[in-house]
């Protein structure tokens, strides 16, 4: 009888454990995008995602990170996104890439993607980086002088 009840614990703590496991890891089934400002002044950024639920890019800006800080921007399940940053009070210092995409000055802003290749009148493009995250969790991109 003994070896019934310590087989069926082995069972029950199997079961438990392969549920906790499996809970851990759905709860990481997302990336969560983070911004670091290492620089010495203080930034604002853009972002071009797709939120956790949703089907559509969104597009955002400006988060203000204050230099030495950093700053949670979204939640996503696609491992690719865009992000844009400018010191704050100097747009001509920036951090950046080849992925026009289009923002508003001066801000803030929020709009989802409707596929169009063109910026509104109140809207004008800049250069986003193209950022890919390889695991699930924390994705940090640091901003430096």
């Amino acid at each position: 009888m003994s070896v019934l009840k310590s087989a069926a614990s082995v069972v029950v703590a199997a079961a438990f454990l392969i549920f906790a496991t499996g809970t851990s890891a759905q709860s990481q089934s997302h990336y969560t995008i983070r911004v670091c400002n290492d620089s010495s002044s203080d930034v604002l950024v853009a972002l071009s995602y797709i939120p956790l639920g949703e089907g559509s890019w969104l597009n955002e800006g400006w988060m203000h990170v204050e230099r030495n800080r950093c700053r949670v921007m979204g939640n996503t399940n696609n491992r690719y996104f865009y992000m844009y940053a400018e010191r704050v009070g100097d747009s001509h210092s920036y951090w950046g890439g080849d992925n026009y995409l289009c923002v508003e000055y001066p801000g803030p802003y929020r709009f989802w993607n409707v596929n169009s290749m063109s910026c509104t009148s109140a809207q004008t493009s800049v250069g986003f980086r193209t950022l890919e995250a390889n695991n699930f969790g924390t994705f940090t991109w640091r901003l430096t002088n």
